[in-house]
């Protein structure tokens, strides 16, 4: 072979391996794949994803069917299915329990087997929605008439304490969306009117929000300082200790305003709005990032727990992941 011929060669394969080892930039898509096929047909029926605490694993939930996937490979881990008859499905952050509604009952599983599951009554098609504790000892269910209940959960064997009761303002209203907050000390119920945020370890009564119109979605910032709450055409966020509403996403009867996931670090908000999926910084309101490609305002978000990486699950059973952040 020739020195020539040696050379380039030598060139082409440098080229390549630097091909290969390039850093994915800012924005840049890592991972795509269909988890979920026929996507989400029944409005009731919220797409679900989280990170594993290391990152390397995402649990999603479309139809009934909870998957696991290794982020890096977006290979399939493993699966659980829920019986055809549930609305309410909800996974603890640990990937350890999954509870769901069932007709007349509440079920909550651990998916590994080792723990058993129980099953509570409750009358027939009242559960409208459930939220786990950030530990996964409390669950949170809401009826039909606006009542709410908090389970006190212990493992080995899988067992339920006495209900917390918690501290009702005068009237009830059809429960939309539940969340703990990151440390599970407060627990948020939204309505057609507002937000209510309860001590979730004394169920004493903490702060009333007022809004017009149905909540979509709801969560609490990682730090606990902020409330995020999706509101027809808009995304509010408001100071948790003062009340004090802090900004607006979104302008009003342009776009419908959809799902959201908080940063890590609470200084970013993903959301999702006229179809498409922004990053927006949360102190200045300022996008930083707006993702390509059309997200269903139902679409379900998750940051990686070192906020470099977003996921979504699609309304139509796509998985895709996005570099965010360095």
């Amino acid at each position: 072979m020739s020195y020539c011929v040696r050379v380039c060669i030598c060139f082409w394969a440098a080229l390549l391996l630097a091909g290969c080892n390039k850093t994915p930039s800012i924005g840049s898509e890592v991972l795509a794949l269909r988890a979920h096929e026929g996507g989400v047909a029944n409005s009731r029926l919220h797409p679900a994803i989280a990170f594993s605490a290391d990152g390397a694993h995402l649990r999603t939930c479309s139809q009934r069917l909870l998957k696991s996937w290794d982020v890096e490979t977006g290979a399939l881990e493993s699966e659980y299915r829920v019986p055809a008859s549930s609305f309410s499905v909800v996974f603890c952050p640990g990937f350890r329990l999954v509870a769901y509604d069932s007709h007349d009952s509440i079920v909550i599983a651990d998916m590994a087997g080792r723990d058993g599951e129980i099953t509570l009554p409750v009358p027939a098609g009242t559960i409208r929605c459930l939220a786990f504790s950030p530990k996964g000892d409390r669950l949170a269910s809401a009826d039909a008439e606006g009542g709410i209940k908090v389970l006190r959960l212990q493992s080995h064997p899988l067992r339920v304490e006495a209900a917390l009761p918690l501290e009702m303002p005068s009237g009830r209203s059809s429960i939309t969306c539940l969340a703990f907050d990151a440390n599970g000390d407060a627990l948020v119920a939204t309505h057609d009117l507002g937000a209510i945020v309860w001590d979730s370890r004394t169920g004493k009564l903490a702060r009333q929000y007022e809004s017009k119109g149905p909540c979509h979605h709801v969560g609490f910032s990682p730090d606990g300082k902020k409330l995020a709450m999706s509101l027809e055409n808009t995304v509010k966020l408001w100071d948790v200790d003062s009340g004090r509403e802090l900004l607006i996403l979104g302008e009003t009867d342009v776009s419908p305003a959809g799902t959201f996931a908080f940063s890590p670090g609470s200084s970013h908000l993903a959301w999702n709005y006229d179809g498409r999926i922004h990053v927006s910084d949360t102190a200045s309101k300022r996008t930083v990032l707006t993702l390509p490609g059309f997200a269903g305002r139902r679409s379900a978000l998750a940051f990686s727990p070192n906020g470099k990486l977003l996921a979504a699950l699609m309304v139509n059973g796509d998985l895709r992941v996005w570099k965010v952040a360095e």
